[in-house]
């Protein structure tokens, strides 16, 4: 019953869902069936809502970011031989290669990399060579 509070506020949508079916169900169907069928619809929003956990949809949530963090890590190690840098007048610099941009600020505990159309944040030290590769290749091409 404790779950149910949070799944109100977080899945209000569901539960508006749930008593249009129902109403529908009541409005066209006119024998016990109907009866059985909201009972059913009930029970199964009920029983939904219980094991209803804010926690797990937090637990998703950072899966998919570190899911995130690992592909474009991966692509971007798989693309440093096409990395170009380049640095801002006030420090910050970006590396960048197709479909990859990775933005930072020196003394910055954490770089921000974009990949495809989302942005994660890694920390520096995990992507320290790659910056240092891409300031070596830009320094030899110029």
């Amino acid at each position: 019953m404790e779950n149910l509070q949070p799944f109100l506020q977080e899945q209000w949508w569901l539960v508006l869902i749930a008593f249009v079916i129902v109403g529908l169900i009541v409005k066209m169907v006119k024998t016990v069936v109907k009866w059985v069928i909201t009972i059913v619809v009930v029970v199964v929003l009920f029983g939904y809502a219980t094991q209803y956990s804010p926690d797990l949809v937090n637990d998703a949530k950072t899966m998919a970011e570190n899911t995130m963090k690992d592909q474009a890590l991966k692509a971007l190690q798989e693309k440093a031989g096409d990395l170009t840098f380049k640095k801002s007048d006030d420090g910050s610099y970006a590396v960048s290669t197709k479909g990859i941009t990775l933005k930072g600020k020196p003394g910055n505990a954490d770089v921000e990399i974009a990949y495809m159309g989302h942005s994660v944040k890694v920390p520096f030290e995990t992507v320290k060579k790659v910056i240092e590769q891409a300031q070596a290749q830009s320094k030899t091409m110029k």
